[in-house]
Formats: C-alpha cells, sequence, structure tokens
C-alpha cells in the first residue's frame, strides 16, 4: 500500500512545490503515517501479510526502498516542472500540498478498506508468506516504473539543454 499511496503523495508534493525540503517535507510525514498505519495493521492480522512480517528488519528495508523511490519521484517532478534551481515566487503553497495530501491518504485509506476485496483479495482470509499483496507488488512496481521514466525524461532534457548552450 505504501507505493501505491507514495506515487500519489510525489504527485501532489512534486507538481505543487519547488522548494527541495517542503517536497520532501510533503511527501514524508502523510507517508509516515500511512507507514505506521499498514504497519499496525499488518501487526495486528489485519493483512495479506503474517503479522510476523513486521518482525523482520526486510520489511523496513523495502519501506525504505520504497520511500526513496517516492521521493525521487516527487524531486524529479519539481525540478521539471519549476526548474533546477526553482522559483521562490512560485509553488510555496506547502500547507496546501500538505493539506492535499492528507486528504489522499485519508480517501485511499477509506477505499482500501470500503474495496478490500476489490484492492487486497484474499486479505485476512488467510495470510500468505509466499511474498507481499497484489496492491504492494503493483505499488513498487509503478514507483520504480514512474521514478525511472522522469528520470529518462530529465536526462533527455539536459542533453538538449546542454546542446543548445554548446550551439550558441
Amino acid at each position: 500500500m505504501t507505493g501505491l499511496v507514495g506515487v500519489f503523495l510525489a504527485l501532489v508534493a512534486g507538481w505543487k512545490l519547488s522548494d527541495r525540503f517542503q517536497v520532501v517535507m510533503a511527501v514524508l510525514i502523510p507517508f509516515q503515517v500511512v507507514l505506521m498505519i499498514q504497519t499496525v495493521g499488518i501487526a495486528l492480522g489485519k493483512g495479506v501479510s503474517a503479522p510476523s512480517t513486521v518482525d523482520e528488519a526486510s520489511y523496513y528495508v523495502v519501506q525504505v526502498l520504497i520511500f526513496g523511490f517516492v521521493i525521487a519521484i516527487a524531486l524529479q517532478l519539481s525540478a521539471l516542472r519549476f526548474g533546477r534551481g526553482g522559483d521562490p515566487r512560485v509553488g510555496r503553497s506547502f500547507v496546501v500540498a500538505l493539506i492535499g495530501n492528507f486528504v489522499l491518504v485519508g480517501l485511499t485509506l477509506a477505499l482500501f478498506q470500503l474495496a478490500r476485496g476489490v484492492v487486497d483479495p484474499g486479505s485476512v482470509a488467510k495470510h500468505s508468506s509466499s511474498g507481499p499483496p497484489i496492491a504492494g507488488v503493483v505499488g513498487i512496481l509503478l514507483t520504480i516504473g514512474l521514478c525511472i521514466a522522469l528520470g529518462v525524461v530529465s536526462l533527455a532534457r539536459r542533453r538538449v539543454a546542454t546542446r543548445h548552450a554548446t550551439e550558441a
């Protein structure tokens, strides 16, 4: 779940904010809330993964990696939208981005609970030790794919800018 929600958080923060610190904080704070809710839910036996999952270091390593990709997405999107240095007059809606991200978190968690059979089939009916739930796999693949895609776009823009600078 953290990967899917993280992508939404990154899109809002990266689109609204130009300041790197604000981008990171607008993602970090709500991401930590989602991670806490997910971890407690798994520990209480309310997830596809077994409750013992949260006792394993690999669970937290995966969450750190997901967070890293999410932050990279947000920062790349912000840089693509506002430029590398950002514009101090534009993209300073930190409170709006943070509130927007918390609304997204609330809506996503509500959807996840209301449509649990669709977004997380088999949840709680049986705990699976054969790997992460479908929503988790989709979220991880989406974060990695989006991070790579934005990276390619960033590199292409930089290459074009360098070419134009050397031609001038």
